[in-house]
């Protein structure tokens, strides 16, 4: 046929039978040139620009803004081709294939059973000396008792589905309604899913199909585990191996024991057990995270009831200031442990910002939440984490079907009224360390930022606390103009809200929901602005070299201590480190401490926001994470000051009916005290 669309195919692995299929479906397309982009590099540009600019229709999976070659990047294509670009998606997920992960990087140089694969389930058998038998039969069952088309929040597809935001051709919902196996392994799917794709793509483009059924043959099954029940392929070099699952367990022991050395701790002056060493991540929903119910008891009907629409504050009210701008956090380590799979606090990030002042006429002011209201919308800015569903008059349950609903109508409460013009400061957990520095300290400087003028600031009712007091005096807050407000709803004609709007490209903490948050203090400006204003501020700090190793104890907090704290003790005592106490000290200590710290090392808490207080681009981190409570968020702090950041595992103990976050932990002493020994080596040399 004459007069074909030229089209170029730019992706993965999974471009070739993409393109493939394109020019197979359908007489109106021509495939020009396949673009894989991990084949590339930058130097190649002038070889495909060509066919870029000479092709109808560019198809491309989305490549991140940050991928070593350059001219594939999904930004710039867009840039150049923007009018006859066709974003597609990478086609991956874990759902279908749970009991297989990718082999650590250090082991695919080895003669490997599966190619860059394995099954984590048979790791843990071997490693407890469990028989052959035993291993295959837990394997089968692993396989047995997947369930496809199922989906949550806390699945692969729910971030395929995310990822589709961005894209002009999706497929989510195809695999939701499916109910069998569309995967081969968690990033090549099956014919039946590419053809599928493939069909869509064409229907976009208004392209004619003709449908072959079985015209693709195995496009992507090099590796295909479970293609029978006891069987599984493997090409190797162009030799098709088929194993029954006890010979690939046993492959896979003889593996994983040529590689023994990666799993024990050649540091370590005694061998230890295997089963100490090595923990598991303790899977965990965002429900079992979360400290609080929404309410206790039988959930009753509203009668009468008013709905308030959510809005974000720049929607209703007069931006008076605002700045916007983006960063991202890199993803600078690699994931070694073979039972860690994609944990999700080393993973890169990518973040863009609108900080605004934003001032809003005739509302109502709920305390002690800290929620903006008035007869017709609740500002979504101000209950991020405002726990104003517990508050009486309010509900947002099951019965109201998630949406914000007032048992009365505020013009018919009893409220206190306000004049002037009052910038709100507030957050619900203002008293707390942490969230004070992250939550409350940015709107201050926010304010201070914007030079918009107001009659008084509302922060918080107590304010007596060390370190707020002495953050007042270092940003030179104007103490005339602080006010209390000791009642339940204040009605005021003008206040000054200032706000951050956070998006993030991935969902975990600080926003641990839709990607989508209101915590200004993850801004690298701000960080960097009170690091060096708290440095240079009236306290005494030490002249000395700043060679102090500081161990973070949290001798102080109620919960997250280590059950094995002696030993811990005794270690960080025998590589030299004081055992702080962050609570058993003044503000003004603990940033004359941190300033001058070389190395900082303690369990995830509170007490390690005074990272805040480390030397730019001088100070290390060694932060002991909580396996299962992927929280990046003394990881980014480190990335925005310079810091170099290490983290050592711990495991929960299950002894918190709050949750994991909030469990005592066991410290991987083994990994610790190598950990040091190596940065004790880097300071001898």
């Amino acid at each position: 046929m004459a007069n074909k669309k030229k089209v170029v195919v730019v992706g993965n692995c999974q471009a070739r039978p993409i393109a493939t299929l394109l020019e197979t479906m359908s007489n109106e397309i021509e495939i020009t040139k396949v673009a894989i982009v991990h084949l590339l590099n930058s130097d190649q540009e002038s070889e495909y620009r060509s066919f870029f600019e000479d092709a109808d229709y560019i198809i491309a999976q989305l490549v991140a803004p940050n991928y070593p070659c350059e001219f594939v990047q999904t930004s710039l294509l867009e840039q150049s081709y923007g009018d006859k670009l066709v974003k597609i998606v990478n086609i991956f997920l874990l759902d279908h294939t749970p009991y297989l992960s990718g082999l650590p990087a250090d082991w695919r140089n080895k003669k490997t059973p599966l190619g860059d694969y394995h099954f984590p389930i048979l790791f843990e058998q071997w490693k407890k000396g469990a028989s052959i038998k035993e291993a295959a039969s837990l394997l089968r069952e692993s396989y047995i008792n997947v369930s496809y088309g199922m989906v949550n929040e806390s699945s692969s597809l729910f971030e395929l589905q995310t990822r589709e935001k961005k894209v002009d051709v999706k497929i989510s919902d195809f695999l939701l309604k499916s109910k069998e196996r569309l995967f081969y392994t968690y990033n090549h799917p099956k014919d039946t899913l590419l053809f599928e794709y493939a069909k869509r793509i064409l229907n976009l483009l208004g392209m004619n199909i003709e449908y072959h059924d079985g015209q693709s043959k195995g496009f992507l099954d090099k590796i295909h585990p479970f293609f029978e029940r006891d069987l599984h392929g493997y090409k190797q070099r162009g030799v098709s191996l088929i194993y029954t699952t006890e010979e690939l367990v046993s492959n896979f022991y003889q593996f994983y024991s040529s590689v023994s050395n990666y799993c024990e701790n050649k540091s370590t002056e005694k061998k230890i057990n295997r089963e100490n060493n090595i923990f598991n991540i303790t899977d965990f929903t965002y429900s079992q995270y979360i400290r609080y119910d929404r309410r206790k008891g039988e959930l009753k009907k509203l009668d009468n009831s008013f709905s308030l629409e959510e809005k974000d504050a720049a929607e209703v009210g007069e931006v008076v200031f605002q700045i916007y701008s983006k960063f991202s956090i890199p993803m600078r380590y690699s994931i070694d442990n073979p039972l860690e799979g994609p944990t999700r606090f080393l993973m890169d990030n990518r973040f863009e910002i609108t900080h605004s002042v934003v001032k809003l006429d005739n509302v109502n002011y709920i305390l002690p939440s800290g929620s903006l209201v008035n007869d017709e919308f609740i500002i979504k800015d101000s209950i991020y984490m405002s726990l104003l569903f517990f508050h009486p008059m309010f509900h947002n349950d099951k019965t109201t079907k998630w949406k914000w609903k007032a048992s009365k109508n505020l013009n018919t409460v009893s409220t206190s009224k306000k004049s002037g013009v009052l910038a709100i400061c507030h957050h619900r957990f203002y008293h707390q360390y942490f969230h004070w520095f992250f939550d409350v300290l940015p709107r201050i400087w926010l304010l201070d930022k914007s030079d918009v003028e107001y009659d008084s600031i509302f922060i918080g009712n107590d304010l007596n606390k060390d370190f707020i007091c002495s953050s007042l005096q270092a940003l030179g807050v104007n103490q005339d103009k602080i006010v209390m407000m000791n009642n339940n709803i204040v009605d005021f004609d003008s206040v000054l809200y200032p706000t951050s709007k956070i998006i993030e490209e991935r969902f975990v903490r600080p926003s641990l929901g839709d990607g989508v948050h209101y915590k200004g203090g993850w801004d690298p400006r701000y960080i960097k602005d009170i690091n060096k204003a708290f440095r240079e501020y009236n306290f005494k700090q030490s002249n000395g070299s700043g060679n102090k190793k500081i161990f973070v104890s949290r001798d102080d907090a109620t919960h997250r201590a280590a059950v094995n704290n002696d030993e811990l003790l005794s270690l960080v005592n025998e590589f030299g480190f004081e055992v702080f106490v962050p609570g058993d000290n003044t503000f003004a200590e603990q940033v004359n401490v941190f300033s001058n710290a070389s190395i900082i090392l303690g369990i995830h808490g509170a007490g390690m926001t005074n990272i805040l207080w480390a030397k730019p681009r001088s100070s290390k981190v060694i932060e002991i994470v909580v396996d299962g409570v992927d929280d990046p968020g003394y990881r980014y702090l480190s990335e925005m000051l310079g810091l170099s950041y290490y983290y050592v595992r711990s495991r929960p103990v299950g002894n918190s009916k709050n949750g994991i976050a909030f469990d005592d932990v066991e410290v991987d002493l083994v990994a610790l005290k190598a950990l040091l020994l190596d940065h004790e080596t880097d300071s001898d040399t």
